[in-house]
Formats: structure tokens, sequence, C-alpha cells
């Protein structure tokens, strides 16, 4: 039987004030993983830079002082995620509702349909003003402003019991990015 867990995948909020997958995770009963990408297929894309990468690089050190059980990789998402499934049966992933690009739209909606055939539940929290796929914008200043009266998340660190993802995986996951 495989080991339960939850996963916080970080992508644009490096924060862990204020965080709301955070904060269900640490809610929760179960071990959670942190996780972060550097997807190839958006280091290539127009609007990244190797400055970008460097800054995200930085918060992420200075985020793993808070989280040990916080990973990042050099990989795309829905194949880190199904390499992580193999070994461990992953109950919920939290994240935070990206409005970006395209390309993270698309790679959103594949991991959508990957979650869906695994039965595996995503919960996305809107960290801004953003609604995607809205219909019409006759409801967009309500739903606006009930995101910006969300209380804030205070996660509760203090409890995270250390997990390490590779006691149960062989992970063929590399960090090579190159700053």
């Amino acid at each position: 039987m495989k080991p339960k867990i939850n996963i916080v995948w970080f992508k644009r909020d490096l924060r862990t004030r204020d965080h709301g997958p955070l904060y269900l995770a640490t809610r929760s009963k179960i071990p959670f993983l942190g996780l972060y990408f550097f997807e190839p297929s958006l280091s290539q894309y127009y609007d990244w830079s190797p400055r970008h990468w460097r800054f995200v690089y930085q918060s992420l050190l200075s985020l793993k002082e808070k989280l040990p059980n916080l990973y990042w990789f050099h990989n795309e998402v829905v194949s880190s995620f199904e390499k992580i499934s193999q070994a461990y049966d992953i109950q919920n992933i939290y994240s935070h509702q990206e409005s970006g690009t395209e390309i993270t739209y698309d790679r959103d909606k594949k991991l959508k349909k990957w979650c869906k055939a695994k039965n595996i539940r995503w919960v996305e929290m809107p960290s801004n003003g953003v609604v995607r796929s809205l219909k019409s914008r006759d409801q967009w200043e309500r739903l606006w402003a009930k995101t910006m009266r969300t209380k804030v998340f205070e996660s509760d660190l203090s409890n995270i019991k250390p997990f390490s993802l590779f006691e149960n995986i062989e992970i063929a996951f590399a960090f090579s990015v190159d700053f």
C-alpha cells in the first residue's frame, strides 16, 4: 500500500504567510510535500528570463528554511506528478489558481484531466482578482470583492513533520538550472 500524501504546488506565490494552499495542507492530518517546478517549457517561453529564474531560486532557498518538506525540480509538472503517484497515493494537490499566459493555462488544463483520471482532488485557490473562464464580466466585480475580503491565512508551520520524498521513490528528476 502506497503512503498517502498531499501536495502544495507552489507556482508564482512563494510565501508562507497568507498562502491558502499551504494553510489547507497544514490543517490536514495527511503529510504534505511542497513542490516547485522549473518547467523547461516555461523557461523557453518568451516572457521568462534567467533573471526571473534567479529570483525564484533565491525565494525557494528562503522558503526552504521554513518548509523542510519543500522540493524543486527541473521537469514538467504532469510527468512529475505521474512519477510521484507511482510511489505515493496523492490525495490532494493544493495550489493557487494561476493567471498568466496561455502556456500555463494549457498546462493546468492537462493537469486537471490527469487529476480526474487518477481520482486526485486538485484545489485551486484564487490568488488575485483574476477569475479564469468567466463567460461574461457581469459578475467579475462581485467575485473580485469576495476574493479581496477573504481572511488572511496563517499557517502553523511548527507542526510540520519531516517527510522525505526520496524514501519511497526512485526519482528520475534532475535539478540542473544554471544561473
